[in-house]
């Protein structure tokens, strides 16, 4: 024998009737073609992406590139995090002018660990590229930490422009505490033939 409780069946259609009473439907013309002409206006893109971002993994995928490229290594103005100064890479292709950034805080000018072996990787892998004959410019720069941090998040609004022309050249900053950035920086261009 099969048993049916009405009074469930009851609730949910309650529950539907008082729903419904909050919506409304229009037979104004104007307000469905706003709705038909939405889905082709979501489709069109606001603004072209040009920056790509990658974990310190992908050191390698520099081999990649067929162009010239400018190369800035921006140094935090101040320790974070942990006891060294956060190290981005930033790869610029020349023509194109397509941005690749290497996540902040994988890559580092001090210290003797992974940080410093990830840099040192990158020099490498750059070196590699200059042997095939592309040109390599590169440029370390100190910049302030906020405004590094926000150049990660495209929403942010923060272009690689507004990094470089908010920053110090790391062979003109005289922060004591900058000396050995400034010295492995030297280290790591000189030994993979980079100057």
């Amino acid at each position: 024998m099969i048993h049916i409780n009405f009074n469930g069946i009851k609730t949910t259609l309650a529950s539907l009737t008082f729903f419904s009473l909050n919506i409304s439907f229009s037979n104004n013309s104007s307000e469905k073609e706003k709705f038909e002409e939405l889905p082709e206006k979501m489709m069109k893109p606001i603004f072209k992406i040009k920056k790509t971002t990658l974990c310190s993994s992908r050191v390698s995928q520099i081999q990649q590139f067929k162009d010239d490229l400018n190369v800035y290594f921006f140094v935090g103005e101040e320790k974070e995090l942990n006891s060294w100064n956060l190290v981005s890479p930033i790869l610029e292709e020349k023509s194109s002018g397509r941005i690749t950034q290497y996540g902040l805080g994988q890559f580092a000018l001090e210290g003797c660990g992974g940080g410093l072996n990830r840099t040192d990787s990158i020099m490498y892998q750059l070196k590699n590229q200059k042997d095939k004959g592309y040109q390599i410019h590169m440029r370390p720069l100190i910049v302030d930490n906020e405004l590094l941090r926000n150049f990660e998040f495209i929403d942010s609004g923060t272009k690689l422009s507004d990094l470089i022309n908010n920053s110090t050249d790391l062979d003109l900053y005289s922060k004591e505490s900058f000396k050995w950035i400034h010295n492995q920086y030297r280290v790591m261009v000189l030994k993979h033939d980079l100057d």
